[in-house]
């Protein structure tokens, strides 16, 4: 089946696109779009239906891509394309295998995103199309690291067995995070901007759980919710043991290690590590990161707590590649710093 790179770098993006709609939604699913095009890259090129996973327990992709076609144009699905972020699954779970509804819908052509690293799928999915005769080609090596950032959480806790993380937290330009707590002045002094503080809350409707210390807990009591957005709230995680009672709600840990093994235990894909300082060393000094937030703002108060030092092996985002996967550089008065491992897949 013909079609050409231009075309089908489009289909792809698109499926990408779809896939996003639902980020903080699907866990512990990933982020699925599809889109299915009949004649990719030839005149009468066709754009026959499209779907996206919407949360756990909802149609795949896949699925609902095919749930959308009209009658007609169901029959031209053998000269057709279906454009997906992940391998189509081949196995049962809360909805039949992927794969297998490709197959039956007799599609032509596929073309993934990426392999899916789940043990019940990791190949098979594609192997279960090519033997039914189903054209299967893997995207650009570009696409495929765009498919991968996409759907980053689900990757890195499959492959890793632990969750993705995500640390971050706002300082001044010097470095400062807090200042001296005085009975006439005991805070919390806010570094972020209004319009930051609301991206804030969309960055945590999008993780799975969110992770204090006890000492930032006992100094603010955070809601550690996600009020200021339409989104979900995450799991209140508080490492250490705090002096002031905690909600049913929030479970407490001792170590960081002891946080993430449960994590895992209870299928937390992602965390967000907001804080406080030593917290966030905690993490950064058993490399237990996987991205770093950082929002620098001026404020006029002298800091008593410093920020921890940036490793060695994280790289920042220049403004363009930030601005692409998703990250305002400015907001507000608020400046916003992205950092990724230098070994990892970006």
């Amino acid at each position: 089946m013909q079609s050409t790179p231009a075309a089908d770098r489009k289909g792809m993006l698109r499926a990408a696109e779809l896939a996003v709609f639902a980020l903080g939604h699907t866990s512990p699913n990933p982020v699925v779009g599809c889109c299915l095009v009949y004649r990719p890259g030839q005149p009468d090129e066709r754009l026959l239906a499209e779907g996206f996973h919407r949360r756990a327990g909802d149609l795949h992709a896949e699925a609902a891509a095919l749930s959308a076609l009209s009658p007609e144009d169901r029959l031209l699905l053998p000269h057709a394309t279906a454009y997906v972020t992940l391998e189509p699954c081949a196995h049962h779970g809360k909805t039949p295998p992927c794969a297998d509804a490709l197959v039956s819908a007799g599609i032509g052509r596929v073309v993934y995103g990426t392999v899916d690293p789940d043990p019940r799928v990791s190949g098979n999915g594609l192997r279960l199309l090519e033997a039914a005769g189903v054209v299967v080609e893997a995207a650009a090596p570009e696409l495929q690291d765009w498919c991968r950032w996409i759907n980053r959480r689900f990757l890195v806790s499959v492959e890793q067995q632990r969750p993705y993380l995500v640390l971050k937290w706002a300082q001044t330009p010097e470095g400062g995070m807090d200042a001296a707590r005085t009975v006439e002045h005991p805070g919390p002094f806010p570094v972020s901007s209004p319009e930051a503080q609301v991206v804030v809350h969309r960055w945590r409707s999008e993780e799975d759980a969110i992770l204090v210390g006890a000492r930032t807990w006992d100094l603010d009591r955070p809601q550690l919710n996600a009020r200021l957005v339409s989104g979900r709230a995450p799991r209140r995680l508080v490492l250490g043991t705090p002096s002031t009672p905690l909600p049913s709600d929030v479970t407490c840990f001792a170590a960081p290690e002891d946080a993430l093994t449960w994590c895992t235990k209870n299928g937390i894909r992602s965390v967000l590590v907001e804080g406080g300082a030593s917290v966030l060393a905690s993490f950064l000094q058993a490399g237990l990161w996987d991205e770093l937030r950082v929002l620098t703002q001026d404020r006029p108060w002298t800091p008593s707590v410093w920020a921890p030092p940036l490793p060695d092996n994280a790289q920042c985002l220049n403004g363009p590649e930030q601005v692409k996967r998703g990250f305002s550089k400015r907001m507000g008065a608020t400046e916003c710093g992205v950092y990724l491992r230098r070994t990892d897949h970006t």
